[in-house]
């Protein structure tokens, strides 16, 4: 008997295909699975992350290794936040009047910021994760990463935090540093890869 097991993990997490196969000892445990995709993939937040089975929601154990869990070869596993993260990650509802939003430059299209933390990405489809600021449709070549930045409300004031090193997030043209929110004013211009996004608050 083999001591590694084929199979496959899915997650519209990753930037360049939505499915991997992947060669795993069957001794591992799913948080060692987590974190070395997490890893892989340069995700954030080391606590906000499951492996679940293809067509369920329930979570695999953390602690627990494949064989335990009585996986074998071509297993399919879902890579994803956890339930009860994905609801603090939306943040708050903020009131219609007040929403600042986004303007991106070439089509002019506008992407209101509707609760206290709105993600800039790309998601699919068929995404499990809440993408506020989804720049699929427009991103054409595929340059902004599916979880790229986020843009943080807090009593009024605005930050914009980059969520990756690899594909970094410019704002004013100037480079952020991953991971440090940083203020962001009415007509500040954002990019992310190679779309451009102006900043509006309404007065």
């Amino acid at each position: 008997m083999s001591d590694y097991l084929e199979m496959t993990i899915a997650s519209d997490l990753f930037d360049d295909y939505p499915i991997h196969n992947v060669l795993v000892l069957h001794s591992i445990t799913i948080q060692d699975l987590i974190d070395e995709v997490r890893k892989e993939f340069n995700l954030l937040d080391e606590n906000e992350y499951a492996l679940a089975l293809k067509g369920t929601r329930k979570e695999l154990k953390p602690e627990a290794s494949l064989s335990e869990l009585g996986l074998g070869n071509g297993t399919d596993l879902v890579f994803g936040r956890r339930q009860r993260k994905q609801q603090q990650f939306k943040g708050t509802q903020i009131r219609s009047e007040k929403r600042a939003y986004l303007v991106e430059e070439e089509t002019g299209n506008r992407y209101d910021i509707s609760r206290s933390t709105a993600l800039i990405g790309r998601a699919l489809s068929d995404a499990t994760t809440s993408v506020e600021i989804n720049l699929a449709n427009i991103d054409k070549t595929n340059s902004v990463s599916r979880q790229h930045a986020r843009i943080i409300e807090a009593g009024g004031n605005y930050l914009i935090e980059a969520l990756r090193e690899d594909n970094p997030t410019f704002l004013n043209d100037k480079i952020l540093t991953k991971s440090e929110p940083t203020p962001i004013k009415n007509g500040d211009t954002i990019k992310v890869g190679r779309i451009t996004l102006t900043f509006h608050i309404p007065t």
